[in-house]
């Protein structure tokens, strides 16, 4: 036999051998995929630990504290104008004055009034320890003397009312004069509206009113600042129940400094009267509920594993668990509608909050 009839019949043996390696190693692999073919594909998620409330949510409208429409309370034309709309002023600060030339002249004529029979008043109390003056007399100029005193009182309270003063703290939210307007007694000029310090009227079901304490917590959001939760607490309940509606008002102040909350805005309230520290939760779409009763189903070693479980508060998608789970095991959230106790499962995609979580669904 020659060489090159020795290397063809090698090259053969050599063919003929990786061929039958093949052939044992396919079934083997074969299988692998079969399996992971079987495997049912599911989204999972992890329990989580936090707080959650139960609570009460409605809507109101922000309402200012301190909101004061600013009437004159004297006549007279618009001689000054200080502020206007959107200023920032202080309780007692001159918003405008009106003109006070005839009230002016009508105080320095009081006090000079005023002066002259107190002098007379002296010298008559003299001549009457001389007993050169009745008693009746001296008492008589002593009335008038009180009564000048009144009058010039009066005098300067109507000068004075000339200068219109904020009542309280708070922005210049309406300006109703102009420089040279004249203006009459009762006339509003001004509306100050305290927006730093707010509270909106909230009406709360009949069946809660034993849920509702002064102080308690509140929580509130706006369209100005959707993403920001603002704080507030219960300052008045109304003893009395709305018969027509069935509820009970219920007053919240604010507290909040951020200036983002406005008076007349539209706020979505929510009262929590029953919090919890570390409760655990799930996906609200990891339960399922039969007769009355929650389960879910959990991922053991690649296998869906159903669980009976007890629930408790949600919220915002989230529920309570208060039995029937550990906590330590991913839930199924998505594909578990027609999956059966016991059946081999493949994380796929989701949420899954962790490594662990995915190294948990491969099995």
């Amino acid at each position: 036999m020659s060489i090159t009839e020795i290397k063809r019949l090698s090259l053969l043996a050599l063919v003929v051998l990786a061929l039958a390696a093949c052939q044992q190693e396919a079934p083997a692999d074969q299988g692998q995929d079969e399996e992971e073919s079987s495997r049912t594909s599911v989204q999972a998620e992890e329990p989580r630990r936090d707080s959650v409330s139960a609570n009460h949510r409605t809507t109101a409208t922000l309402q200012a504290v301190h909101d004061a429409r600013v009437p004159s309370r004297a006549e007279g034309l618009v001689r000054e104008l200080r502020v206007e709309e959107g200023d920032a002023v202080k309780a007692g600060e001159v918003l405008a004055v009106l003109d006070d030339r005839r009230r002016r002249l009508e105080v320095e004529q009081r006090r000079a009034d005023l002066s002259s029979l107190e002098q007379d008043y002296k010298r008559q109390q003299q001549l009457l320890q001389d007993q050169l003056v009745s008693s009746d007399s001296v008492e008589k100029l002593g009335f008038q003397v009180e009564a000048q005193r009144a009058a010039l009182s009066l005098a300067e309270v109507e000068l004075e009312e000339t200068r219109i003063k904020a009542p309280v703290d708070g922005v210049v939210s309406e300006r109703h004069i102009r420089m040279g307007d004249n203006v009459n007694p009762g006339d509003v000029l001004f509306r100050v509206t305290d927006t730093r310090n707010l509270e909106a009227e909230v009406h709360v079901p009949e069946r809660l009113m034993s849920r509702l304490a002064v102080d308690q917590l509140v929580e509130i959001r706006s369209d100005a600042s959707p993403d920001r939760v603002h704080s507030g607490r219960i300052a008045r309940i109304s003893p009395v129940v709305d018969t027509d509606s069935g509820t009970v008002r219920a007053t919240v102040r604010v507290e909040d400094s951020s200036g983002l909350l406005r008076p007349g805005a539209f706020a979505r309230v929510r009262i929590l009267y029953d919090t919890r520290d570390d409760a655990l939760m799930v996906p609200r779409q990891a339960l399922q509920f039969e007769n009355g009763r929650a389960s879910l189903f959990v991922v053991e070693d690649g296998v869906a594993k159903r669980r009976q479980v007890e629930t408790g508060l949600s919220e915002e998608g989230w529920v309570e668990i208060t039995d029937g789970l550990s906590g330590d095991e991913p839930v199924i959230t998505l594909g578990h509608a027609t999956l059966r106790d016991g059946a081999r499962v493949r994380i796929n995609g989701g949420q899954e909050s962790s490594k662990r979580l995915a190294e948990t669904g491969r099995g």
